[in-house]
């Protein structure tokens, strides 16, 4: 199993795994993940914290929300594991 493997290959792979979700977080976070009434929460928040990722600044719940709605995505494929 991978993350029982504490190879230099293994932990390359887990930490792309990582960038991977904290990208798509990015991306997904104003389109896919916000209530309504949290868009204009995030306009503010958003000119409070000037250059920063949405992943630097939004919490668990926002993550769990990208989960459940890519929940599909990520285990319809086969893994390669």
């Amino acid at each position: 199993m991978l993350l029982l493997n504490n190879s230099s290959e293994a932990q390359k792979t887990v930490q792309n795994v990582c960038d991977g979700v904290r990208e798509y977080f990015d991306l997904a976070l104003e389109n896919c993940l916000l209530y309504a009434f949290e868009k204009e929460q995030n306009d503010t928040l958003k000119e409070e914290h000037k250059g920063k990722l949405p992943s630097e600044v939004y919490g668990a719940e926002h993550l769990l929300r990208l989960f459940g709605k890519s929940s599909i995505h990520f285990f319809c494929y086969p893994s390669y594991v």
